[in-house]
């Protein structure tokens, strides 16, 4: 019997693997899924920039290879899941907030200092330009090549998963819990959720990012994963 190769997800925090590891343990089957948990926001990370963001994603798996003694070799594909935080909006929209808290809306992002997260956006939008262009991630001197493709929740997986752009820090891990309970053993509802819900973006990869660079879309409710999920011949959908 041969070995069930990894589909290994790079996410942000805890609560994107609590949320979705379970219904993607039940589609993929066929495959381990595994969490290589980064516990910031990698394409904002103090240093980063267009020149070492590959090499900075290459160090999260070659760290996640080596904390679980895994071999490059049986992960058959790496996925990158993102929040966009709204990074692709005009500065136009970027507002000073009336009380001192960070706030997403439809209309814009109301900041405690609008000229730093306008600098942000600047940086995380040229940071995630630059991965669009990364097809796989090279390892062991070019030896061992793992397909890589970046999906989004726009403006963040809370806002994807309960309409709430704004969740406060202390709440996502009880939302991540309800999420996962909602869809256990409902995962085929799952891809119906994801794939086929207004916030849902059609397309093909490339034409999923070109809409959310636009107007106001990065800000709004919005995730391509469903573009992943309907390609993937390696879901168990019955």
């Amino acid at each position: 019997m041969s070995r069930q190769k990894i589909i290994l997800f790079i996410v942000e925090g805890t609560t994107d693997e609590d949320a979705l590891s379970g219904i993607l343990k039940k589609l993929f089957q066929n495959n381990l899924i595994k969490f290589a948990i980064v516990r910031s926001d990698i394409t904002i990370a103090p240093g980063i920039s267009t020149k070492n963001c590959k090499k900075r994603i290459n160090e999260v798996v070659e760290q996640y290879s080596s904390t679980y003694k895994v071999n490059k070799n049986d992960i058959c594909e790496i996925v990158h899941l993102v929040d966009t935080d709204g990074c692709y909006i005009d500065k136009a929209w970027v507002f000073k907030s009336p009380n001192d808290e960070k706030s997403y809306q439809l209309n814009g992002i109301y900041a405690i200092d609008p000229e730093k997260m306008i600098e942000r956006n600047q940086l995380k939008s040229r940071i995630l330009n630059c991965i669009l262009g990364m097809k796989e991630l090279t390892f062991d001197k070019n030896k061992v090549k793992i397909p890589y493709s970046i999906f989004y929740f726009a403006c963040n997986l809370e806002h994807v998963l309960h309409d709430l752009p704004n969740a406060p820090r202390e709440d996502k891990e009880a939302l991540a819990d309800v999420f996962s309970d909602s869809y256990e053993g409902r995962e085929v509802a799952f891809l119906d959720f994801i794939t086929n819900s207004d916030f849902a973006v059609s397309g093909n990869y490339r034409e999923t990012w070109d809409f959310i660079q636009n107007d106001l879309h990065s800000l709004e409710r919005h995730t391509n994963f469903g573009v992943y999920l309907m390609q993937n011949d390696k879901i168990c959908k019955d």
